[in-house]
């Protein structure tokens, strides 16, 4: 059996070797020919494709046994597509997109809880350490215009400054 493509060079024996081996690029062009040609010439895939190996070794396939050396193929059917798939699948893609965004949300949500955890830990540990100066310190002051004459606090002053530093431990402490 020959087969020629048009305007084309190729010329191959189906019959020449089980797997063309001394064929090159033409033998790999046959092949896809010959499997070409296989698949459209099977019948409807409703119907039994049988598989046989002749006397010569070559093996066979078509849609009638001819001896009892035969094995029958089982092909299975492309799924046909119902006029509901489309939707489907924009309906599939738009879900997708949505988990998407609900992840990214989550995310931004989880590091912004984080960052509000690390601030509170921070104004937490400062105000405790206020808490600890305040209570070392034999003298509060503040700062002045002059740097070598600080202004001391009177004690309602440090009554008045515990109490923002206790007021700031409620706030930031749990």
């Amino acid at each position: 059996m020959q087969m020629t493509g048009k305007k084309s060079a190729i010329s191959c024996s189906i019959w020449k070797d089980k797997y063309l081996p001394d064929s090159g690029v033409n033998g790999l062009r046959c092949l896809r020919l010959f499997i070409f040609s296989v698949v459209i010439v099977l019948p409807p895939a409703s119907a039994q494709v049988y598989k046989w190996v002749d006397k010569n070794g070559k093996t066979h396939y078509g849609d009638k046994a001819p001896g009892k050396d035969t094995e029958t193929l089982n092909l299975q059917k492309q799924p046909q597509l119902d006029e509901d798939h489309e939707s489907r699948t924009v309906k599939q893609r738009r879900l997708l997109e949505i988990y998407s965004e609900e992840r990214a949300e989550n995310a931004q949500r989880k590091a912004e809880i984080a960052n509000e955890k690390l601030k509170r830990k921070t104004e937490c540990q400062k105000a405790r350490k206020d808490q600890l100066d305040i209570a070392k310190a034999t003298f509060l002051y503040k700062k002045s215009d002059d740097p070598n004459n600080p202004i001391i606090y009177s004690e309602a002053e440090r009554a008045e400054a515990s109490q923002r530093v206790a007021d700031k431990i409620k706030k930031w402490c749990d």
